[in-house]
Formats: structure tokens, sequence, C-alpha cells
């Protein structure tokens, strides 16, 4: 199993409306605002790298009014 943290960068305004998108998906674990240069970070549990990247890609990504993401995994 893989644990890594996403930082999310949100259009102005829509940090709740995202914020209660990814807590509804399954592999996305913990959501929380956050103040200063990201907008939200997800704690997500794969299990592997691609599953990861996967999950980045489709279910963060791919959402609307989303401007950037970094990920951190855990080690």
């Amino acid at each position: 199993m893989i644990t890594a943290f996403v930082l999310i960068q949100v259009s102005s305004g829509k940090e709740r409306e995202l914020l209660s998108l990814l807590r509804k998906k399954e592999k996305i674990k913990e959501v929380y605002l956050v103040i200063g240069e990201y907008d939200l970070i997800c704690r997500i549990v794969a299990d592997d790298l691609s599953e990861l990247e996967r999950i980045i890609e489709r279910e963060i990504r791919s959402l609307a009014n989303i401007k950037a993401v970094s990920s951190m995994v855990s080690i």
C-alpha cells in the first residue's frame, strides 16, 4: 500500500464544492481545506504507484476548477 498527500490549487470560490466532491471518492481517505499556496490537501491510499497515478489523473486533475496539483508519496 502507498500513502500519498496531494496538494491542490482550485479556482477561487470553488473550494467547498471540490472538497465535497473529493470526499466522496473511495481511495481519497481524507480531504481538508487549507490556507496558503494550496487550497485543499488530500490523503490517498493506493495499492501501487500505477493506481496512485490513475487516481490523481482521473479523479483529481480531470475535475473542473482544478488549477494545480502537487503530490508527495510517503516513504
